[in-house]
């Protein structure tokens, strides 16, 4: 694609711009508000982010740390003593997002985690109760992958007391649960992903498992649950993985024991807290979108003909639409599907910008240049 040159906001019924900002700029939206950031976690002297209103582009409030984490209601500062996200020389603040003021008395020592369950693309997660932490002061000679994990309390701040070393992948908060995953696990099954869940105020081990990652076409694992992205498929304290058999199966965190497993061979791509979108293959094949509840088979859609092993499947689940963008066999494709029966709504040849309740953008390309095109669905 074209490489951006601005970041713009247009009005959705005419398509006149509203505001802009220079390219280089990640985002998130939360309601009426957008976080802008620029060189998180790159240098010193370029790691500013700001908040401004979705409808003015007005700032209202604007900062600088070296690592940002944003989620619905607040924004999490770490900032360091040094240009390296180190525990040993770094704390964390979590601030309103709407004024930038301090929710805790005082920052935290160590550095929030980002991993969540559920959320997608540029749409703020919700904040959950507890979020992975790694606590400050871990003694200088412990290696990076050895440093301990925990849970904070994300009210109060307060870091839960049972600190585990277990080397993993993604840490995360399901009750009282600190849930640890190894996305490099040896074990049975093509794709394993080891998870060790430890009660973060009692230390006592609660229980092991091990799920899969989907596959793609040619055998090669998915590894992540969620590709490119923190988070896991799901809601709440649970999350969609596949079985050895590659089956799509609804996982409890918070237990540790599998809600329902689907009869039929699928890999979850996207969901919310209604639906589960699976495919035959991580990459490509047929579509199907389950009850997230039950498992139960809501509607099946033929393969689309995209192919996401070089350019990801990007897909969105929301409102009355479901979302499937990728790259087929005359370029970048975007189909829309209804969310209650399958049916095939529109089509269009570019890649998937955006997508909300009722809207689809696209981004097109029109010779060197890219075009963005936006649809009201209904």
């Amino acid at each position: 694609m074209p490489q951006a040159k601005a970041l713009i906001a247009v009005d959705r019924m005419t398509g006149q711009e509203r505001w802009r900002r220079d390219a280089g700029y990640g985002y998130q939206v939360s309601g009426d508000l957008v976080v802008l950031s620029k060189g998180i976690d790159e240098t010193p002297d370029s790691r500013t982010f700001e908040v401004v209103e979705a409808a003015t582009g007005r700032t209202t409030w604007q900062a600088s740390a070296l690592k940002v984490v944003i989620f619905d209601k607040a924004v999490y500062t770490v900032e360091c003593a040094g240009p390296k996200l180190d525990t040993r020389h770094c704390a964390t603040m979590r601030r309103d997002i709407r004024d930038g003021s301090a929710l805790w008395p005082e920052p935290v020592s160590g550095i929030v985690g980002d991993d969540i369950i559920g959320g997608w693309g540029r749409q703020a997660p919700a904040e959950p109760a507890r979020l992975g932490f790694a606590p400050g002061n871990p003694g200088a000679a412990t290696p990076l992958a050895a440093r301990p994990q925990a849970l904070i309390d994300t009210a109060s701040g307060a870091v839960l007391p049972v600190r585990s070393t277990y080397g993993a992948w993604y840490s995360l908060g399901a009750g009282d649960q600190l849930i640890l995953t190894d996305h490099d696990a040896k074990g049975s099954g093509p794709c394993p992903i080891a998870i060790k869940a430890v009660n973060a105020e009692s230390g006592i081990s609660s229980w092991t498992a091990t799920v899969q990652a989907g596959q793609r076409k040619d055998g090669d694992c998915q590894r992540l649950t969620a590709p490119g992205t923190s988070a896991y498929i799901g809601s709440g304290s649970r999350i969609a993985v596949t079985t050895a058999t590659g089956a799509p199966q609804l996982f409890d965190l918070a237990t540790g024991a599998a809600v329902w497993t689907a009869a039929e061979r699928a890999t979850p791509i996207d969901g919310d807290d209604r639906s589960l979108l699976v495919s035959e293959f991580a990459d490509q094949g047929a579509l199907a979108l389950l009850d997230i509840q039950t498992g139960e088979r809501q509607w099946t859609a033929p393969d689309p003909g995209i192919d996401g092993y070089n350019v990801p499947i990007r897909s969105v689940v929301t409102g009355a639409q479901v979302v499937v963008s990728g790259w087929d066999t005359a370029g970048p494709l975007t189909i829309v599907y209804d969310r209650e029966t399958g049916r095939e709504k529109n089509r269009y040849r570019g890649w998937l910008g955006g997508a909300g309740p009722d809207w689809v953008a696209v981004v097109a390309r029109a010779g060197n240049a890219a075009r963005f095109e936006f649809y009201l669905q209904r």
